[in-house]
């Protein structure tokens, strides 16, 4: 499920990423409540809308939590994402048959049973363009859909899996933005 926003956005031949990038992520739906959202990170999910949850274990000297700038960010390598952590044993992005996408708990480097954690794709930005983007084929899915929880005014990121039946969610381009820092963007997200 491709839109034509990225496809302007990115008319020149991709190039793919071989090394670690580290970037934040955007929706693109034109006339739509999503279009150029920021993506956030809580309760183990993706999201567009609320606030991106971190944490932090301020009780040490051996952390300096004011380094991080607790924004949603995401390292690719090799066709796997993590979340942009210092935390021991990272936080790895995936893709449930389903097509639900979450991250592991907080020091937990071991992968989920069932899901996929191996086939992103990022494309960096190329010729002048502001934006690369972040796909995946996981489980054969085509995109990526919001879904919207009403009750927390913001949309849940999946996966678009054909084989699921999902009618009243949104297909968006994720629009990939380069994250020019050294340092983690959190310790751990919630």
């Amino acid at each position: 499920m491709r839109f034509s926003t990225a496809t302007t956005i990115m008319a020149a031949a991709p190039v793919l990423a071989s090394a670690s990038t580290t970037f934040t992520l955007m929706s693109a739906r034109s006339g739509s409540a999503i279009h150029l959202q920021s993506v956030q990170a809580s309760d183990q999910a993706l999201w567009i809308g609320g606030e991106t949850e971190t944490y932090c274990p301020n009780t040490t000297a051996a952390i300096d939590c004011t380094q991080f700038d607790n924004v949603a960010a995401f390292t690719f390598n090799e066709g796997a994402v993590a979340m942009d952590v210092s935390v021991p044993g990272g936080q790895l992005l995936y893709v449930k048959s389903d097509g639900e996408i979450g991250y592991t708990p907080a020091h937990s480097a071991g992968d989920i049973v069932g899901a996929d954690t191996t086939s992103w794709t990022y494309t960096a930005p190329t010729n002048g363009n502001s934006f690369g983007t972040l796909s995946t084929t996981a489980f054969n899915s085509t995109g990526f859909i919001a879904c919207e929880h009403p009750a927390e005014n913001r949309y849940k990121i999946f996966a678009y899996v054909p084989s699921v039946n999902i009618t009243t969610c949104l297909g968006f381009d994720a629009l990939a933005v380069t994250r020019n820092s050294t340092d983690a963007a959190a310790w751990s997200y919630e």
